[in-house]
């Protein structure tokens, strides 16, 4: 007899990360993050794409966007993992059983607790590499082999408002976002820092698509043809390390802010 809430339960796997940016080393020997114009993909992609790609064809598997593009503000420290994650009203902490205070480098004992997020408020979000927005996209990668799911995380305000407008269009056309043929780029942008009024290059997500409506109509159609017949849940974001922090910085990326 099968288990009532289990036995029938799929889930697709994660089959891995792809970064936006290479991590370089200082004269020093200072580690430190270093942008990139195009996805920094492992050998199943690069096999198909190149070493380099600066567009990837996927496709978003589930229509619930609180689970193939969940956001939130995060706060991350490398040696604690994700130390704070709220939706600008609500958040989960974790703070120092000893002290009472958000969990530090030196914190060797924590526990997670509910807390009120400030969003952009926030002390944590003031700090220079503190909590920034950050956006979980996950998706398939249908022309590489192998069945599962693939996940690139931003910090970018730009790419997030990017994604989010592209998938709203998408919707209004076809009355939904799953299991359409796409595709995720790369592409610069310049920007005006706020803080010193300099033009700036970015680099930003965007959802496109490389072929005509009408393409694209009987596109979706051959997907929607081979649609599986079973329901798959898709596994919430991997948040067991700190976002890439090669990611775009909040300086410079912030929404009105484009050069004309």
């Amino acid at each position: 007899m099968p288990i009532k809430g289990l036995t029938r339960v799929r889930r697709l796997p994660r089959l891995g990360k792809i970064k936006m940016g290479i991590k370089v080393k200082s004269a020093l020997g200072v580690e430190h993050p270093q942008k990139t114009d195009h996805f920094v993909v492992p050998t199943e992609v690069a096999d198909v794409y190149g070493d380099k790609p600066k567009a990837l064809d996927i496709i978003i598997p589930v229509e619930d966007e609180a689970k193939w593009a969940p956001q939130y503000y995060k706060l991350y420290l490398k040696n604690q993992g994700l130390v704070c994650r709220g939706d600008g009203c609500n958040a989960s902490r974790l703070v120092d059983t000893a002290t009472g205070d958000r969990a530090r480098h030196t914190t060797t004992e924590a526990k997670r607790i509910d807390w009120l997020c400030e969003g952009r408020k926030c002390p944590d979000y003031q700090a220079k590499d503190g909590c920034k927005e950050v956006m979980s996209l996950q998706f398939m990668l249908y022309k590489v082999p192998g069945m599962g799911i693939w996940q690139i995380d931003t910090s970018s305000i730009n790419s997030i408002i990017n994604i989010n407008s592209y998938a709203e269009y998408i919707r209004a056309m076809f009355g939904k976002i799953s299991w359409i043929p796409l595709q995720l780029t790369i592409e610069p942008k310049t920007v005006q820092n706020p803080e010193n009024g300099k033009r700036q290059t970015v680099y930003v997500l965007k959802l496109r698509n490389n072929m005509t409506l009408l393409e694209m109509v009987e596109s979706t159609r051959k997907f929607q043809a081979q649609l599986p017949t079973s329901s798959f849940l898709v596994l919430p974001p991997a948040d067991d390390a700190p976002v890439d922090t090669e990611e775009l910085a909040k300086d410079g990326d912030e929404p009105g802010q484009q050069e004309p």
